[in-house]
């Protein structure tokens, strides 16, 4: 089996931190979205009655699904922030250089 050493940066060792704990934040946030509906769910078809349950599915499945995109970056968006820091640090350096 093929050794390999990998040196990373204090700076990357952070970066991949906050990766893998918001990954794991997120998949908290699924198992506890899980739990909770589950019960309501079990309690709305023992109290009988409208079903309410469906509500906070909906509104915290929207919330979840928002989460999961940030979390795994579906839609690109961390390059388009990487691009918009980088102009702004440019756009701060202009602005020092003028004073």
């Amino acid at each position: 089996m093929e050794k390999r050493n990998f040196q990373t940066t204090d700076k990357e060792l952070s970066q991949v931190r906050k990766r893998v704990n918001e990954k794991i934040g997120f998949f908290i946030h699924l198992a506890v979205f899980i739990c909770v509906n589950l019960f309501f769910n079990i309690w709305n078809w023992i109290e009988g009655g409208e079903y309410w349950a469906i509500f906070p599915m909906l509104f915290w499945g929207f919330g979840l699904g928002v989460h999961y995109l940030n979390v795994f970056d579906v839609l690109g968006m961390t390059d388009w922030k990487r691009k918009q820091i980088l102009k702004q640090i440019e756009k701060q350096r202009k602005n020092s250089n003028r004073q």
